[in-house]
């Protein structure tokens, strides 16, 4: 069964706040919250070493995720798991 949203806000705004804040050891500048469902969040980085930096923070939170480059650009996309 599906989480609902409610059940998930707070993960949601870990990531957000994640995202937001700025890092000096491992800098993600650019990076943007596109979409978020009850599921996953996917969150749009504009180079793999964004990516890679993001990807490290949010995992060392605990959390699963994906990193795919983007078909047509060189930007890179990241699927958290809730």
């Amino acid at each position: 069964m599906a989480a609902s949203h409610h059940q998930v806000a707070p993960l949601v705004e870990r990531i957000n706040r994640i995202v937001d804040q700025a890092d000096f050891i491992l800098p993600h500048i650019g990076a943007q919250v596109i979409e978020t469902t009850n599921k996953r969040v996917w969150i749009w980085c504009p180079d793999k070493v964004a990516s890679k930096n993001l990807a490290i923070r949010i995992r060392g939170e605990g959390y699963a995720l994906e990193v795919r480059k983007g078909l047509k650009t060189s930007a890179y996309y990241i699927q958290v798991f809730l």
